[in-house]
């Protein structure tokens, strides 16, 4: 199975106001990912999923300004994520 998320989104919901943390509750972050993964064993309504999910972050919303990522401030960043999960179909 293939995905394609051609926009993802998440609004930060709390922030530790460290130094290093330029992130504040409300700011937002968007870009787009992809997804493959496969099932496994679907017999009688019962089987395994393996799905890779990659997002890339190109755009920020920090304090109300947008800035495309990479730039002079931010370098590019994203999300990697496996997961295993457990299927019944009926």
């Amino acid at each position: 199975m293939f995905e394609y998320y051609p926009l993802v989104q998440n609004t930060v919901s709390y922030s530790d106001n460290a130094s290093e943390n330029p992130f504040r509750k409300g700011d937002v972050l968007r870009g787009s990912g992809y997804g493959f993964g496969f099932n496994f064993g679907v017999t009688n309504g019962f089987g395994y999923q393996m799905l890779y999910k990659k997002l890339q972050i190109k755009e920020l919303e920090i304090s109300g300004t947008k800035t495309t990522v990479p730039d002079d401030r931010y370098s590019s960043f994203g999300v990697d994520e496996f997961s295993l999960g457990f299927l019944i179909r009926y």
